[in-house]
């Protein structure tokens, strides 16, 4: 997005959408006018390398008073590729309830790291742009629900590339870890999550010492699969309201049990 155009670049070719003379222009990769056709009140384009662009045109409602038109580009993803064409001429993203965006630019992540937007079925887009909050919360947490605040939303080029939609807001990291770093701080997450590692530790070497006399203690055993559930569950879900509230419950049973079985001996 570039003053009065917006630029897709492709693989093979770039799409070029300008206002030029108080009109839209569509170009190709070198600059040259396309032609174009109205079908269902939709511009299409003869020529074979953007037969599959499909471009509609909006007019604002009358709140709008400082938009020309809405421009909605259907290049094959899930959602359309939005645009708002301002009166000055020049194009702005579209952002929630409409509102005007000048920077639909990703967080600063690198090249090298944005290869990791797809895994575990996208979030590792939430993961990789929550670096830059990392940062700032190394003593002091942003506040628990503020995540969503912070991130940096309406990255149109991620977003596209990884979900397929520019219409996503990323409320949450999708990771308990981050999650309690981000919002709670750093030193927070690691003792909260250091706890039930500690839990988990000693529950284990309870359990070997005296493995003949608990093999049959199903509370114990049970309680270990859980809190190591939680510990693995963590790195790719986050649930503050529901899970771990039970997960410190039966973390704490757990830890009952390991001092009830070491008096034992």
């Amino acid at each position: 997005m570039d003053g009065n155009s917006v630029v897709l670049v492709g693989e093979e070719t770039n799409f070029q959408i300008a206002y030029l003379g108080n009109k839209l222009q569509f170009l190709d990769g070198d600059g040259k006018v396309l032609r174009t056709e109205y079908q269902d009140s939709e511009i299409v384009f003869p020529n074979e390398e953007y037969e599959h662009l499909t471009i509609k045109v909006l007019k604002p409602n009358a709140s709008m008073t400082n938009v020309i038109n809405g421009v909605m580009i259907d290049a094959g993803y899930q959602d359309t590729i939005d645009f708002f064409v301002l009166d000055d001429g020049t194009f702005s993203g579209v952002g929630q309830n409409a509102s005007i965006l000048t920077d639909i630019g990703d967080a600063g992540t690198s090249d090298a790291l944005k290869r990791f937007y797809g895994i575990f079925t996208g979030r590792g887009y939430a993961w990789v742009n929550s670096l830059p909050i990392l940062k700032e919360t190394l003593l002091v947490g942003k506040g628990p629900g503020n995540f969503a605040y912070y991130f940096k939303q309406f990255d149109y080029m991620g977003l596209l590339s990884t979900h397929e939609s520019i219409k996503k807001v990323i409320d949450k990291p999708h990771s308990a870890y981050i999650q309690y770093a981000t919002e709670v701080g750093l030193p927070a997450a690691i003792a909260f999550f250091g706890i039930f590692v500690m839990t988990l530790v000693k529950a284990v070497r309870v359990f070997w010492k005296n493995k003949k006399q608990m093999i049959t203690n199903s509370l114990h055993i049970g309680a270990m699969v859980s809190v190591a559930g939680f510990l693995i569950y963590s790195v790719i879900n986050d649930s503050m309201i529901t899970v771990t509230p039970v997960a410190c419950m039966i973390a704490g049973l757990l830890l009952a049990s390991c001092y009830v079985e070491d008096s034992k001996c």
